[in-house]
């Protein structure tokens, strides 16, 4: 055992005194004391990339890992994705001392291949994954794999950060010259080394001890990847389509040859279209009804075989079909829009939970496709894939984001609106009566607006009974538990007005008052209440990104509580208001003819809080968090 630690200390050593080039934000980090804490250390990292020509590329993956513990044996398992253009030629690996004396080679009976599904998904696509383990630790896993890509349009990007510490990681690129491409960085300002040899190019990016990513609360999804170089081809092939990405126009011309032709509809398709539209003049309508009609006919339904992923199925396909994906449902929309003499087109997204858009690289960056209506004094944007949501509420996911809308004409960016924080609001009224023995019966009133309404609907509307049941309890228990719904309804499925949703709800919450003594105290704050999850875990002055909620809101709460007239009040809170650029919080309280009243309203005005308001923030929260503990207090006279 010492001759292992005196191994790994010379290892150590001989790493930090080479070049060190850190590939961290925090500078206060400090690489030897993440070494030590992690039950893993990644030694190599290589990516050696190998481009002859426009049509595709071959890379190769070697890694070295210290599993130094238990606690790391999830890092000797492998996956490595295959699908219609990508092949996995060959998998290598062993478990090695700390000497290099070989413990354990991969046998090829213990690759396994399995294909990726999930409920309504079907891709074609397929993985290999291995695991070896060994109970004696620590020592050494060694992994190599190779993979062919037959298009540019996939080459892979660097990301030589991990959850766990690296001494070194490489990223070695051997290109045709005549093969023009681009690089760009993130989160570091290193550039490659660049040599011939031979007819190649080679360019060589070099990290040493890198710190492990950086999580933070509330941290915005673009800031996941905090280290990064990625790599466009300028001209790439896929299949028989060729494309570029020199510009957004030229990246946007690709995606208009793989729709072209697939817009056309059957007289039968075109004739019930018209008649679901007939006598309707108003435009606004015309696409409500029509997008209504594709969320009845219609279900979602991810079938993205090869060049499938980037191309719809034909309209008239979907139309017999009645299911597609996001691009499928998109490009139906769309032909059904033009057979009403309403011009629309796909926009090609990056939904928000997976980060944002960098408009300065035209580039394969997008998930998802919805359908931007351009009219005379407004653009409507659809979401596709919904069956409950309205044409109006855009989920937050397609959000302020900017889509690649690919018309007939041009390709270009353009940003989606957000929603107000007071379009996504919740706004209770809770009456409720202490009783004898400590319960609080209540009746409430809950209506939501937004994205708060569309959460809730589109989760009845999949829901049964009981589980409608769960969601309302857990909706209204996170402050107080013991809590039983005893009547429920909600109009999601029957209300005319699409513009919010109503819930009302009659329920116990089972000794609210543990007992009543001669003195109790209330808590008003029952629906809505910050508290020390609400608040991010760094403090000022430590925080290195943006906080971020998935949208802007308001929560308004009217909360009406009849006391036994035994109790009279003793204290009561007092009113409090703090107003921000970013935020807002108000509270108010009385009691009156036996009756407890407290309302409260909290408004997150913008979603994404850059860092130089953070202190402000954090403050802000915790004065909030303080508030919504305050207290009446009741004694017994």
């Amino acid at each position: 055992m010492k001759m292992i630690i005196k191994i790994f200390f010379v290892f150590f050593l001989i790493s930090n005194q080479s070049e060190l080039c850190f590939a961290q934000f925090d500078p206060t980090v400090k690489f030897d004391s993440l070494v030590q804490k992690a039950d893993a250390i990644i030694l190599e990292d290589n990516v050696e990339v190998e481009i002859p020509d426009n049509s595709g590329l071959e890379y190769t993956v070697s890694r070295k890992i210290l599993i130094k513990n238990s606690k790391a044996d999830k890092h000797c398992r492998v996956v490595v994705s295959e699908s219609h253009f990508i092949d996995v030629e060959d998998i290598d690996a062993t478990l090695t001392e700390m000497d290099g004396e070989l413990i354990k080679e991969l046998d090829s009976d213990e690759i396994k291949e399995e294909e990726y599904s999930a409920d309504a998904f079907y891709s074609g696509d397929k993985y290999k994954y291995f695991k070896m383990q060994h109970h004696s630790y620590p020592f050494i896993f060694n992994y190599q794999y190779k993979v062919k890509i037959k298009t540019l349009l996939m080459w892979p990007d660097w990301y030589p950060q991990n959850d766990i510490p690296s001494y070194s990681s490489m990223y070695k690129v051997n290109i045709n010259p005549e093969v023009k491409f681009r690089y760009s960085n993130k989160g570091t300002d290193i550039t490659p080394k660049i040599k011939t040899e031979d007819s190649y190019q080679v360019y060589t990016w070099r990290l040493k001890n890198i710190s492990t990513t950086l999580e933070e609360d509330f941290l915005p999804p673009e800031h996941r990847i905090q280290t990064a170089v990625y790599f466009d081809a300028e001209e790439f092939q896929t299949d028989s389509y060729s494309g570029n990405t020199r510009s957004w126009e030229g990246y946007s011309n690709w995606l208009r040859k793989l729709y072209a032709d697939r817009y056309m509809l059957s007289n039968e398709a075109i004739k019930e279209i018209q008649d679901l539209i007939k006598g309707v003049t108003d435009r606004k309508e015309i696409i409500r009804i029509l997008y209504k009609h594709l969320q009845k006919k219609n279900r979602y339904v991810a079938i993205e075989m090869g060049l499938a992923g980037w191309q719809p199925q034909p309209a008239e396909q979907v139309y017999r079909n009645r299911y597609g994906d996001c691009k499928d449902l998109s490009n139906f929309m769309t032909s059904m829009l033009r057979v009403a003499g309403i011009k629309s087109f796909p926009a090609h997204a990056l939904t928000r939970n997976e980060g944002v858009v960098d408009k300065e690289r035209p580039s394969n960056q997008f998930n998802h496709c919805i359908v931007c209506v351009p009219l005379e004094k407004d653009t409507v944007w659809l979401e596709c894939t919904s069956t409950y949501d309205e044409m109006d509420d855009i989920p937050y996911t397609i959000e302020d984001i900017e889509a690649l809308v690919v018309s007939d004409e041009k390709g270009e960016l353009i940003r989606t609106p957000q929603k107000k924080f007071n379009q996504n609001s919740m706004i209770s009224v809770f009456n409720g009566i202490i009783e004898i023995t400590g319960d609080l019966k209540f009746d409430a009133k809950i209506e939501t607006t937004g994205n708060q309404k569309d959460y809730i609907k589109n989760s009845l509307a999949r829901l049964n009974t009981k589980d409608d049941n769960v969601l309302i309890t857990n909706l209204l228990s996170s402050n107080y538990s013991n809590l039983t719904v005893e009547k429920f309804s909600s109009d999601e499925l029957t209300s005319e007005n699409n513009r919010s949703l109503l819930l009302s709800v009659n329920g116990l919450y089972h000794r609210f008052l543990p007992q009543l003594n001669d003195r109790i105290f209330i808590t008003p704050s029952i629906i809505n209440r910050k508290s020390a999850k609400h608040l991010p875990k760094e403090e000022i002055g430590k925080r290195k990104f943006p906080v971020y909620f998935i949208y802007p809101y308001q929560d308004i709460d009217t909360v009406y509580i009849k006391l036994p007239h035994s109790y009279k009040l003793e204290s009561q809170p007092k009113n409090k208001t703090i107003e921000k650029s970013f935020a807002g919080y108000y509270c108010e309280y009385d009691f009156k003819d036996g009756k407890l009243f407290y309302v409260r309203r909290f408004e997150l005005l913008q979603n994404n809080i850059p860092l130089s308001l953070y202190p402000e923030f954090y403050e802000f929260m915790k004065q909030v968090i303080e508030a919504d503990k305050s207290k009446f207090v009741f004694k017994k006279s």
